[in-house]
């Protein structure tokens, strides 16, 4: 007998899908999921020292920076129509609003960290 192998078609999602997810309920708070390459992707499980490690760095950028940055831990960074990342800590540009009426995006990004320790492969192939 010969298998065949039969494409299995898979929806993409861009980020106002996504955003729509959130506001009408189907993703719920406490879902750790984030938009890449127009695919929902489910986080890792953060461990206490992945969690200290990105509270160290939070510090560390906001003792050292001041007003220079805006400090953005664990919060969601547009990168494109289908990419709505949430890396560990983005440093961004500054603004009187902290952002509160316009989403961050790849171009207001002074540095992205991700803390990665079971996640390398992934976190440096795909969601780079």
């Amino acid at each position: 007998m010969i298998a065949s192998v039969v494409e299995i078609p898979h929806y993409r999602f861009n980020t106002t899908n996504y955003r729509q997810m959130w506001e009408t309920g189907i993703l719920k708070e406490g879902d750790r999921v984030q938009l890449i390459a127009g695919e929902i992707v489910q986080m890792a499980a953060m461990g206490t020292k992945h969690q200290a490690c990105v509270a160290r760095l939070t510090r560390f950028f906001v003792e050292r920076l001041g007003d220079r940055a805006v400090v953005w831990p664990q919060n969601s960074l547009e990168i494109s129509e289908n990419s709505l990342p949430e890396p560990d800590l983005v440093l961004l540009k500054p603004r009187a609003d902290f952002y509160e009426t316009l989403q961050p995006r790849s171009q207001d990004a002074l540095l992205v960290i991700e803390v990665s320790d079971s996640t390398v492969r992934f976190d440096r192939e795909v969601k780079t």
